[in-house]
């Protein structure tokens, strides 16, 4: 069972995916990326919202780009709609954090990138190491649970 990050952003910030892609490239995870994960003639609502409320993790990758697209406001408001864990990442400086996550600690990734990085590939590392371990305690008691069921006849 994989554990599910979808990411929000701009596509000006593509770069900024495009490396995180890179070092969370693992079975373990199933990153939903827009860019890659809706293709041409595909209606980007009915994949993009579906993606949100499946997800572990909504990654937010906040910038001055991210804070003018339509596209990254529907994103958080649908996020913040299904109750997903949000995870802001602060590109630059200028942008501002909305509002609406006013109270959510943010990951300052503009003032040290590499370590900013290292720091989200670590949190969704064990993020879907913990969600293997759960997924794999449930198969063991269904297991045992049956094999029990099966001793009682």
């Amino acid at each position: 069972m994989a554990y599910e990050l979808f990411i929000s952003y701009s596509t000006k910030d593509i770069a900024v995916v495009d490396h995180l892609k890179a070092i969370l490239n693992s079975p373990s995870i199933n990153l939903f990326v827009a860019e890659y994960s809706v293709q041409p003639s595909e209606s980007l609502n009915q994949k993009i919202y579906p993606a949100i409320q499946n997800s572990d993790l909504f990654l937010l990758l906040w910038s001055k780009n991210s804070q003018e697209s339509p596209w990254v406001a529907k994103e958080i408001e649908q996020a913040k709609a299904f109750n997903k864990t949000i995870f802001p990442v602060l590109l630059d400086e200028e942008a501002k954090i909305p509002a609406v996550l006013g109270d959510l600690k943010y990951l300052p990734a503009h003032t040290d990138p590499a370590q900013a990085m290292q720091f989200i590939k670590k949190h969704v590392f064990e993020k879907a190491q913990k969600k293997q371990n759960e997924a794999l305690l449930w198969l063991t008691i269904g297991g045992a649970l049956l094999w029990l069921a099966s001793k009682s006849k």
